[in-house]
C-alpha cells in the first residue's frame, strides 16, 4: 500500500529503558540495523503517504541510566501519561505534545509543546514544569562535577524552550527548596566553582533558592553541546554573584552601591550622616540570609590627622591607626546586634592604616561563607 491511516494508537504500560553508555553513546543505536558492504541503495519510490491523528500513553515507564559517571546516575519516570500528534506526512505538519507523569515517588512534571515534522532546520517551543523533585537523587552528579553530596532539598523547575531557524532559546527557572551540600567527595572532575559561598548569598531566611537561567546557541555549530551552554551559563551567574556580593544582593534589596564602605567622623567612631542608613540597609541584607557572615575591617587614614597649617600628618605609630580600626569595627558589631544581629556572625579584624589615596575613614565590609 501507499498510504497509512490510523486515527488513535495507544501504547498502555509502556516500558522504556534509556541508557546512556560510559562511551557516550545511547542504547538505542542497537536498534539500528548497519548497512553493509556494498549494499545496494534503495530505489526510490513515490512518497509513502502515512497519518496517525493521535498517539497516546497510559501509565508509561521511563528508566534512565547515566554510566558515564560513577556511581552511575539513575532517575525512574513512572505514571506517564498524554498523547502527541498528529503525525503526517504533509510537510511542516505541527504535533501537539502534552505530558504528565511522576518522576522517582513525589517528584511531578508536566509538558506542553508543539514541534513542526519535517522541517529543516528544525522549529519547535516546549514548556516542562518540574515540582517535588528530591535532590539527593542527583548526587552522583554532584559529587562528580561539584565534588559535593547533597545533604537535602526539593527542586522546582520550569523549562521554556524555542527552537527557530536553528536558533535555540531559553529560560530555566529555578527554584530550591532547603537545598544544602553534604560531604565532601573525592572526584578530579570536579569544578573549583565556590559553591558554598554562591549558594549562602542566593538562600533567603526561608531556605529558598530562586533564579533565572537563560540559555542560547546556535544549534548548527559544531561547537554548540546543550550541557557546555547550561554550564557556561550557571558559571557566568555564580561567578558574577561571588566576585561583586554586594552589588548582588543589592540589586535585590537595595541598600546603595557604596554600602561595603562604612564612613566615619575623622578621628572617631561617629558615622557621617548619610551612613546610618548604610547599616540599616546592612542589616536587613544580613537578615535576608542568614548562612552569609560579615568581617569588619576597621580602617584609619592618614588625611584624618592631616592640620591646615602644615598640610601634612604627624608621626604617628601605626598601633594608632590599627587601635582606631578596631574600635571602629567594634562600633559597627555592637550597632548591628542592636537590630538583631547574631554577634556569632559578626567578625572583627585587626584594624589597618589605609594607606589609599583617597583615605577613607571608616570600616570596609566582606562577606564570607563557612
Amino acid at each position: 500500500p501507499s498510504e497509512f491511516n490510523v486515527d488513535d494508537m495507544t501504547f498502555s504500560e509502556l516500558q522504556t529503558s534509556i541508557i546512556l553508555n560510559s562511551d557516550g553513546t545511547l542504547n538505542f543505536k542497537d536498534l539500528m540495523r548497519p548497512s553493509k558492504i556494498n549494499e545496494e541503495p534503495i530505489k526510490a519510490s513515490d512518497p509513502f503517504k502515512y497519518s496517525i491523528n493521535s498517539l497516546k500513553f497510559i501509565n508509561s515507564k521511563l528508566e534512565y541510566n547515566d554510566h558515564q559517571i560513577q556511581p552511575s546516575f539513575q532517575a525512574h519516570v513512572h505514571s506517564l501519561n498524554g498523547e502527541l500528534g498528529p503525525i503526517k506526512s504533509t510537510p511542516k505538519n505541527k504535533i501537539d505534545i502534552n505530558f504528565t507523569g511522576m518522576v522517582e515517588d513525589q517528584g511531578k512534571f508536566t509538558s506542553k509543546g508543539l514541534y513542526y515534522q519535517d522541517m529543516n532546520p528544525s522549529n519547535f517551543k516546549l514548556d516542562v514544569k518540574f515540582s517535588n523533585i528530591e535532590m539527593t537523587t542527583f548526587t552522583p552528579y554532584s559529587g562528580y562535577f561539584a565534588g559535593y553530596e547533597i545533604k537535602k532539598g526539593k527542586l522546582f523547575l520550569d523549562l521554556n524552550y524555542t527552537l527557530n531557524n536553528s536558533k535555540i532559546l531559553g529560560n530555566n527557572i529555578v527554584r530550591l527548596d532547603n537545598f544544602t551540600l553534604g560531604e565532601k567527595v573525592k572526584s578530579k572532575n570536579s569544578t573549583k566553582w565556590p559553591l558554598k559561598f554562591a549558594l549562602a548569598l542566593l538562600k533567603d531566611r526561608n531556605g529558598q533558592i530562586k533564579f533565572s537561567l537563560p540559555v542560547e546557541g546556535n544549534t548548527n555549530s559544531p561547537k554548540f553541546s546543550y550541557s557546555s551552554a547550561i554550564k557556561t551559563a550557571l558559571y557566568n551567574m555564580l561567578m558574577n554573584i561571588v566576585s561583586a556580593p554586594f552589588d548582588f544582593l543589592v540589586s535585590i534589596f537595595g541598600g546603595g552601591k557604596d554600602i561595603k564602605l562604612i564612613e566615619f567622623v575623622e578621628m572617631t567612631t561617629q558615622l557621617k550622616p548619610e551612613n546610618e542608613v548604610k547599616i540599616d540597609n546592612l542589616a536587613k541584607l544580613l537578615k535576608e540570609r542568614p548562612d552569609v557572615k560579615l568581617e569588619i575591617l576597621g580602617t584609619c587614614a592618614e588625611k584624618e590627622f592631616m592640620t591646615i597649617d602644615a598640610k601634612q600628618a604627624p608621626i604617628i605609630e601605626d598601633s594608632t591607626y590599627k587601635e582606631c580600626g578596631i574600635k571602629r569595627a567594634k562600633f559597627i558589631q555592637n550597632l548591628l546586634v542592636q537590630k538583631n544581629i547574631d554577634a556569632e556572625r559578626l567578625f572583627v579584624m585587626a584594624g589597618k592604616k589605609n594607606d589609599d589615596s583617597i583615605g577613607l575613614p571608616g570600616a570596609i565590609l566582606i562577606l564570607k561563607v563557612d
